[in-house]
This record gives C-alpha cells, sequence and structure tokens, in this order.
C-alpha cells in the first residue's frame, strides 16, 4: 500500500464513520424587508417576516436603532445582523419561539459602534428590495462543506458552467472543443465564474457591491484573490445587472460580502487528500473593536501537489511519445493572501471604511507541445488592490458615498527548456508577460425621494469614473505586444417604488413593487451606451411574490480582444472524407486582433416566484425563468462550435478554407511571424489540408433559456434541527447562429456545453454540538455530436458530499474554542464519465462537465482565542 493510500484511507475511515451521524445543505432563507428605525418595531417586523414569535425587553430598548435589513438571507443570521449593535442576544430559540435579553452593558461597549446597512446583491440602495432571485451561502456553510476557495463554492452553482477559467480545464487541455472555454490562454491559471455558460467575462464579481479588479489572464476576474477566511457570505445574482454594476454583468453578478469585524481570532488548518493528490490550507483571521471603530485582517496560505495524467485512466491515454511522457491535469501550487480592512468613525455623521487585498500565487507545470515534446511552465501571478469608502449622513434618510479603488495584475508564465525523445533541446522562452492596472472614483446620492400612498420611494443617484490599462511582452522575442488604455465614464439612477402597500387594503394586492434603474456609459475607445433595466413584484397573498423583469446589458471588447499577436499552429488531427485516408493536418489561426470587432450586448428576461406558506414554517420555494439573448457575442470559433476537427461538419464551414494553395500557406504564415508545429509532424506546406481562421469574432447571435428552481425547508425534529435543501437549473435552449443568415446550431446538451439539468440535493442535521450533511449532485447526460455520422452519448454523472464537524469545548478545558471538521467530496469515487477522444492531446473526459479528480478527504481543525 502506498503512503497516498494509507492517507486516504485513515481519512475515508474516519469520514465513515462520521457520516453515520451525518446528514449538507443552504440555510433556512426568508425574505426580509426592514427599514432602520426604533428597535421595538424592527423586532416585530422581523417576526412577521420570519414567522415565528419573537419577545423582547421593551422597556432597554427605549432608543436603540436597529440597521436595515433587505434580501433573501437566513433567518437567523438575519436576527444577528438586526441585533448587531443594540446589545441584545438571544436568550432562547426553540425554532418557534424566540426570547431576546440583554447583554451586560460592559460586553455592549466593547462592541464596534460603526454598523452597516445590509447590502444586498442587485441593488445600490442600502436595504433595498430587490426583484430577482438570488442565492446565498453563508460563512459557516462554506467552511463546513470542506471548500477550500471561492472557486470551489461556486463551481457546486447549478447556474455556473465549467469549461472557462478554472483550475482542472486549462490543466487538462482538453475542453477547448466548446463550451466557451480559453483554457490555452489561461496560463495565469485565474479560477473564474461563468454564469449561464456565457464565458468568465460575462460574469461580474464584486467585493461589498464594488466590482473587483480583472486577474492576470487580462479577460476576468480571479476569485482566487480574496481569502475565503475574509468571506462572511457570498451572493449570486444569475440576471443581467449592467443597469446596476455597468459592463460584464451580463450573466450575472457574484457578490462577496466581507468580514469587517471579529473581536474573536481564529486559527485554522485543512488537509485536503486524493489518489496522487494534496492539499494544504492555513489561514488566520484576527480583529480588534473600539467605540468608533474596528480592524479585521484574514491571511491565508495554500499549497497543492501536481496531478499527473498518469493517476487517472482518462488522461492516461495522453501520455505520448516513447517515452510516455506526463504533462500535468493539475499544477504544483502555492499561494499567499491576504486581506484586511479597516473601519472608523470620523465624526457623529462620517464613516470611513479602507480596504486592501493582496495575492500572490506561483504554478510549476508541465506542457505537452505534441508527441515527442514538452516543457517546464512556471507561472508567476500577483494582484492587488487598495480601496478607500467615505460615507457621508447628509440628513433624514439621504447619504452621501463616495469610493475610490486602485488595482494592479501581474502575471509573468515561463517555458523552460523543452524536452525530447531524441535528448535534443529547445532554447528557453518567454510567454506573454502581462500587467493591468486600474483605477475607479465612484459618488452616490442615497434617500428617500418621496412618499407614495404605498411608501416612501427609496433611490440612488450617481457618477464614476474607471480607466483601464493593460501591457503585454511577447514569446521568445520579448517584444512588447501592446500597452493601451481606455477611460470609462458613467452615471446611473435606481428607484424602488411601493405602488401599493399591505395598509392600503387592495383586494388581491397586498404590495405592488416598481424598480426601475439606468446606467449610461461612455467608453473612449468604443462609444456609448445606455442600458436600462425595470423590475416589477407583486404579492396577491402573504405567502406569495410574484416578481418580473426586463434588462439590457453591455460589454465592450477588451483590451486584450483588440490588440495582440496573431499566431498560426499546425496542428489537429483534422478529418475529412475529402482527405485521402481520411485525416490530416491542418493550419490554424490564432490570436489577436481581427478588425471590426463590436461590443457585445444581450437582452435578458426573468419572471418567477417566492412562496413562504404559513402552513408549512420552515418552507421556502423560488423558481424563476430566464432568457437571454446575445448580439454580437465575442469568441473564438473553437470556443463555440462542437468539433473544429472535422471539416465535415457543418458549422465549421464559415471558418475554413480547404485545400489551400502553397501560396495562401505562405501568406498566412507571413501574417503570422510566430508559428508552432504541434503536429508531431514534419512540416511540409504541401500537406495542409485546411486552414481555420481562429481568431476572435463577433457571432451573430447567441441565445439561452432555462428554468432556476430552489427549494428550502427546516423543522425541529427530536434529533435536531434539520435543514432540507435542492437548487436546480434546466437549460431549455442553447443556441448559436455564427454569421448573419447561417444556420441556428443548437447545443444545449451536448459535450462541452451547458447540460439540461444539474441539481444539488442535501440534508443536514444540526444536534447540540454536532452538525452533519449529505449532499447529492447530478449532471443529466450529455450527446457528443462531434461527428455526425457516429453519434454518441456521454452517460449522467452523480456525485455525493458528505461533512460533520462539531466543537470539542466541553471534552477538555485545554480543548476551550476548539472544532474539528471532517468533509468528503464525492463520497464514492465516481469519475467523470468517458468521452472519446478527438485527438492524441485530449483527455478521455469532458473537463468542462466533469472533473476526474475523485474522492477528496479533508480535515480542519480550528482554534477561536
Amino acid at each position: 500500500m502506498t503512503a497516498n493510500s494509507r492517507k486516504i484511507g485513515l481519512t475515508y475511515g474516519a469520514g465513515v464513520v462520521a457520516l453515520l451521524l451525518a446528514t449538507s445543505a443552504f440555510a433556512q432563507q426568508r425574505t426580509f424587508n426592514i427599514p432602520a428605525q426604533d428597535a421595538a418595531n424592527a423586532i416585530a417586523q422581523y417576526g412577521l417576516q420570519a414567522g415565528v414569535q419573537i419577545t423582547a425587553p421593551t422597556d432597554a430598548l427605549k432608543g436603540v436603532k436597529t440597521t436595515a435589513l433587505s434580501g433573501s438571507l437566513d433567518a437567523r443570521e438575519a436576527l444577528q445582523t438586526l441585533l448587531k449593535g443594540t446589545g441584545l442576544v438571544v436568550a432562547k430559540d426553540d425554532g418557534r419561539t424566540i426570547v431576546l435579553q440583554m447583554r451586560p452593558q460592559s460586553v455592549v461597549a466593547a462592541e464596534a459602534q460603526v454598523v452597516d446597512e445590509v447590502v444586498v446583491t442587485g441593488t445600490r440602495l442600502r436595504g433595498g428590495a430587490i426583484i430577482s432571485q438570488v442565492q446565498t451561502l453563508n460563512a459557516s456553510d462554506m467552511r463546513r462543506r470542506g471548500y477550500a476557495s471561492v472557486q470551489e463554492i461556486i463551481s457546486t452553482l447549478p447556474a455556473n458552467a465549467g469549461g472557462d477559467y478554472d483550475s482542472e480545464t486549462t490543466g487538462s487541455r482538453g475542453s477547448s472543443g466548446g463550451g466557451f472555454n480559453d483554457t490555452l490562454n489561461n496560463r495565469s491559471r485565474s479560477g473564474s465564474a461563468n454564469l449561464r455558460g456565457l464565458g468568465a467575462s460575462a460574469t461580474l464579481v464584486a467585493l461589498d457591491g464594488h466590482r473587483l479588479p480583472v486577474g492576470g489572464n487580462g479577460y476576468s476576474i480571479d476569485l482566487s484573490l480574496i481569502p475565503l477566511a475574509a468571506v462572511e457570505r457570498l451572493e449570486v445574482l444569475p440576471d443581467g445587472a449592467s443597469s446596476i454594476y455597468g459592463a460584464d454583468a451580463i450573466g450575472g453578478v457574484i457578490n462577496l460580502i466581507s468580514r469587517k469585524s471579529a473581536d474573536q481570532w481564529e486559527s485554522s488548518a485543512r488537509y485536503a487528500v486524493a489518489k496522487g493528490y494534496e492539499k494544504v490550507q492555513a489561514s488566520q483571521t484576527l480583529g480588534k473593536s473600539w467605540a468608533s471603530g474596528s480592524l479585521f485582517a484574514a491571511y491565508q496560505y495554500d499549497s497543492t501537489t501536481s496531478l499527473a495524467y498518469g493517476e487517472r485512466a482518462a488522461t492516461r491515454v495522453m501520455l505520448t511519445g516513447a517515452s510516455q511522457l506526463n504533462g500535468l491535469i493539475l499544477p504544483e501550487s502555492r499561494q499567499n493572501s491576504l486581506y484586511a480592512t479597516l473601519r472608523q468613525s470620523l465624526s457623529d455623521r462620517l464613516d470611513a471604511t479602507v480596504t486592501a487585498l493582496y495575492s500572490r500565487s506561483i504554478y510549476d507545470d508541465t506542457i505537452i507541445n505534441d508527441v515527442t515534446t514538452l516543457s517546464r511552465s512556471r507561472s508567476d501571478n500577483e494582484q492587488d488592490m487598495l480601496s478607500v469608502n467615505l460615507d457621508y449622513r447628509l440628513g433624514g434618510t439621504w447619504k452621501l458615498n463616495t469610493y475610490a479603488q486602485v488595482a494592479n495584475a501581474y502575471s509573468k508564465p515561463t517555458l523552460g527548456r523543452i524536452s525530447r525523445v531524441d535528448g535534443a533541446a529547445a532554447p528557453l522562452l518567454v510567454d506573454n508577460t502581462y500587467k493591468g492596472r486600474e483605477t475607479a472614483l465612484e459618488a452616490s446620492l442615497t434617500g428617500e425621494l418621496l412618499q407614495l400612498p404605498g411608501g416612501g420611494v427609496q433611490t440612488a443617484f450617481g457618477a464614476a469614473v474607471r480607466r483601464e490599462r493593460r501591457s503585454y511582452q511577447g514569446f521568445g522575442d520579448g517584444l512588447p505586444l501592446f500597452d493601451a488604455a481606455r477611460d470609462i465614464r458613467s452615471v446611473y439612477a435606481e428607484a424602488v417604488a411601493p405602488l401599493v402597500s399591505e395598509a392600503m387594503d387592495v383586494p388581491g394586492v397586498r404590495a405592488l413593487t416598481l424598480a426601475p434603474s439606468i446606467r449610461y456609459d461612455d467608453y473612449s475607445d468604443f462609444g456609448h451606451t445606455l442600458n436600462p433595466k425595470i423590475g416589477l413584484a407583486w404579492s396577491p397573498i402573504a405567502d406569495l411574490l410574484l416578481r418580473g423583469a426586463y434588462s439590457t446589458s453591455f460589454r465592450a471588447p477588451s483590451l486584450r480582444d483588440q490588440f495582440g499577436r496573431v499566431t498560426s499552429v499546425l496542428g489537429r488531427r483534422v478529418t475529412s472524407t475529402s482527405i485521402p485516408g481520411g485525416f490530416g493536418v491542418g493550419l490554424f489561426i490564432n490570436g489577436n486582433p481581427l478588425p471590426g470587432l463590436k461590443p457585445e450586448t444581450s437582452k435578458n428576461y426573468t419572471t418567477g416566484f417566492d412562496y413562504t406558506p404559513a402552513w408549512a414554517h420552515g418552507l421556502k420555494v423560488s423558481a424563476g425563468y430566464f432568457r437571454v439573448d446575445f448580439t454580437n457575442r465575442l469568441g473564438r470559433p473553437n470556443q463555440t462550435v462542437a468539433n473544429t476537427d472535422n471539416l465535415d461538419a457543418a458549422d465549421v464551414q464559415p471558418f475554413i478554407r480547404r485545400n489551400p494553395t502553397l501560396a495562401e500557406v505562405q501568406a498566412v504564415l507571413a501574417l503570422t511571424p510566430t508559428f508552432g508545429n504541434l503536429s508531431g509532424l514534419p512540416f511540409d506546406p504541401t500537406r495542409v489540408f485546411s486552414i481555420f481562421d481562429n481568431r476572435t469574432i463577433n457571432l451573430a447571435t447567441f441565445k439561452t433559456d432555462g428554468l432556476d428552481v430552489d427549494v428550502n425547508y427546516s423543522r425541529d425534529t427530536r434529533l435536531g434541527r434539520v435543514y432540507l435543501a435542492s437548487q436546480s437549473t434546466i437549460t431549455l435552449s442553447y443556441d448559436v447562429q455564427t454569421r448573419p443568415g447561417g444556420p441556428v446550431r443548437s447545443y444545449e446538451g451536448q459535450v462541452y456545453f451547458r447540460p439540461r439539468l444539474r441539481e444539488r440535493l442535501s440534508v443536514d442535521l444540526l444536534h447540540g454540538a454536532w452538525r452533519g450533511g449529505l449532499a447529492m449532485s447530478y449532471r443529466s447526460g450529455l450527446d457528443d455530436l462531434r461527428s455526425p455520422a457516429r453519434p454518441r452519448r456521454e452517460a449522467s454523472w452523480t456525485t455525493f458530499d458528505g461533512n460533520l464537524s462539531t466543537d470539542l469545548t466541553s471534552v477538555a478545558p485545554i480543548l476551550q474554542g476548539v472544532s474539528v471538521e471532517l468533509s468528503i467530496t464525492n463520497l464514492f469515487d465516481k469519475l467523470a464519465p468517458y468521452l472519446l477522444p478527438a485527438t492524441s492531446t485530449e483527455p478521455a473526459y469532458d473537463a468542462a462537465n466533469g472533473s476526474i479528480l475523485g474522492r477528496m478527504m479533508q480535515i480542519r481543525l480550528v482554534k477561536r482565542w
């Protein structure tokens, strides 16, 4: 038995014992809309909206104010937020009745007096209503389930798609046949979100409602910038939101809500092991609160071993050449990340928050170039961000907010000397060296503009300026590819208008709320755009909320889309009945720019309901329909059609030139000073059977629609409190038209693209100091139509995860504040289904829709000081 096998066996044995006690779920969610007001009124409203009886010492609440509370939140965590700074604590909570009492005055005085209103994703109004389906995951659930990073959390969401910028698809090299992935350009190893499968650049990631800077790939936001220990909760809005946040929010928004203060310090260590692969993580949080402010900081260290092709059957087929060159599915990595925030009340009207982020990661990789060579690669990446936020209370409900941010990103992937079967060596190559800098300044004014019969109209008005700068150096020559910048100026407005309230006693209309917003952006390189959003929420009865929204979104081509170097590559064993022997080699034109690129635009439609029946306390059902109509979608052809290796496929015809002449081949080589031969054969320009133009283009149209269904239920039992949850995304269509007037191809349910159904079911049990859970993830089967003459079916994929955690304080005095968490992902070690590889450099599985990491055991020790 190997050392790695013994590690897995020990961890697995503990896991089996643990899971006998346990059952993983999202916390009970409720929709709250409680304005900042006297604590007595706010607590009463909480009881009504949470569906519980709640009592409090009203005599002690005179003059005490509570913060605003709005959005879909966990009921117990929402109560803690509401009570923050009031001196109230929960004395009793049996699931039906909550009793509050005052803490000793000495404890209350030590608590920070700077209290933020709850910021909810999808609106700039603090405590404002949101008319969209938002999914929320809190910090305790993230860590208890064994997640080591924000990216791991996002990958489990049914609304998210793999295959763009994430670690395993990058390492596999095999998902570039479709699914809007861009693995070959992700040498920085950035991990990004990909809501709705529209691409990482179409998902905006924010920290406390402010957009994060683009990472080292130059396209999308790197989720590894934020230490998981600094995240209080994560909110996902899978809907267009350009009218609120600006460009890029086409597929939706992921908002990371940070921790602001923590007088209780926390140390943690995590160890995870799978076959041939290990992870180590350590983190430390510290903080201090005083009467007028607080300081909080979090540090996190991550280290992983590499995972080689030879460790998994699906990638063992990629071992090539006489020496069986062994590439890597996942590289060896090390990362340090730091988050710090200082909050200080400067006067009775002015509060300031300063936030700093820093991250450095190093990845050591092995890349197989062809059947005889491989190269050693190192990617060294750094990111930093500094922001200053000022809140000034003008009087009444009005507040002026100013926000300034400066951020830098640096990435330098280096290709080492190439090893060859014949013993020869090639010179050192330096890949693209990226530097990026973003600066932003924003000011907004929020408050109640006027009173309607249904209530006050909350409004937000703002303006922002942002400057983006990107620079690259080239390949082996080290010459600059480009150094470019652009400016974006924006103005926006938003309102939430309660047209009808319950107090008006309108038959059939308990509440009716209108939520319009609009944003104007002016780009120095692509002109201007105006994007509105209109939302409507109607509650006919107390238990039911109906909602709908329409919006438009916009994304200008990135600076990397517009500039760069065009390269040519000889490779990919293309097939065609017109080629003697049935196959040959193709010449691919890659890179940027392609003249005439246009901005992406979209129209987003959503409608749905939230049902929280009084007859089933603890139950909430949310369902919604979504549709995205994309025009001028940016992408490379090999990211947007199912198979670029088959010249007979109808969807590749607009991009190929069959049987090119020698002069045409030489013209391509003259256009592309950087040329690579990945075919494994000597280059013979007379044996090139096709030229494939794979440069970034605007697609004519791209459309997708589907359904999101979330069900949450909790209740008290004799065993403890039980939580049940279900999240599902059903993709009804995923249609691509590559050119105006061309055929529309449907890719829903096909390999490398969105499955028709992704679902996650979970059950949680909370019993005293013990908490355990079991979750099932399901992905429907996929059609493999890359070779229309021989269609295949990839099986569905179901995996189970388990977790168990407990507080050890009661075991022994020395264990005061110590807890242990055990989790197992892919409990039954079910690998992604087999997929016939198109070439010898692709794995035998769909890396965009599955993983071959296998069962992973994790143990985490936590000490709270």
